[in-house]
């Protein structure tokens, strides 16, 4: 019996921490009804820490999300709801993994959705135009991977990041430097001018070995002697973008 209190003692396996605590608030000049306040604190930091948790460990997909309602509504018109996009995300940038489409959508071209999502990624101006470039690949014959026209955007102004030629919606130097180089109305004129071009007054064959074209395309100046590495570069680029999202290799579609 506790003679002071005239009562069982209670047993606390707390009390030891509590009267190292009182002791450390009365040496602190701190009264210890603030003790509650402090333990709220406690409380509120370590819901904190643990929301900080599910982010690093992935549990965030606003970006896919926000890139396929776009995307199908947008695009393709196509129900947001049949598609199943898993991503996780990194503190610094989006890594692409687990990304499946169902079987619901077969029919979905995935060399737009490679597309846009390259752009996405790259946050280019041209996000949105990935089924347009398709088209006109597919109606003027490019090879059917489409991805040559798009890697010499990349080398040229990186996918037209440069405002000038965001601007003059010429993402590929077309008509050379200066007062020489094209304006085009929109994106479509010159995916359109750009596409027929490739194809018809150089041919395929170029599209699929750029560096058969570098002294015409670029030039016969020093700097563009490596020209047609470089877009080779891009395309092994967005080939290996296109497995990281799921939808394999695009370059196989030119044995097709």
């Amino acid at each position: 019996m506790d003679q002071k209190l005239g009562r069982v003692k209670k047993v606390s396996l707390l009390r030891p921490f509590k009267k190292r605590l009182y002791r450390k608030l009365r040496i602190k000049k701190l009264k210890p009804y603030k003790l509650t306040y402090y333990l709220f604190l406690l409380l509120i930091l370590g819901l904190g820490v643990n929301e900080l948790g599910h982010i690093i460990n992935g549990n965030f997909t606003s970006y896919s999300v926000d890139a396929k309602e776009s995307y199908y509504k947008a695009s393709l018109n196509v129900d947001p709801s049949a598609i199943t996009v898993n991503n996780r995300a990194e503190v610094l940038g989006i890594a692409y993994q687990e990304k499946k489409i169902n079987s619901t959508i077969d029919l979905l071209d995935k060399r737009a959705f490679v597309f846009d999502q390259y752009f996405l990624a790259n946050d280019s101006p041209l996000f949105g135009y990935g089924k347009y470039f398709v088209e006109k690949c597919d109606q003027y014959g490019a090879p059917k991977d489409c991805i040559t026209v798009i890697a010499i955007a990349r080398n040229e102004t990186n996918l037209c990041k440069y405002q000038l030629s965001a601007e003059m919606f010429n993402c590929w130097g077309f008509g050379g430097g200066g007062v020489n180089r094209i304006q085009f109305s929109n994106f479509e004129e010159s995916i359109d001018r750009v596409t027929k071009v490739l194809v018809e007054n150089y041919g395929t064959q170029y599209m699929e070995d750029p560096s058969l074209m570098e002294g015409t395309f670029c030039g016969p100046q020093e700097e563009c002697h490596n020209w047609g590495n470089s877009i080779k570069f891009f395309i092994r680029q967005i080939e290996e973008f296109s497995k990281s999202v799921g939808m394999g290799s695009l370059l196989e579609l030119r044995n097709n």
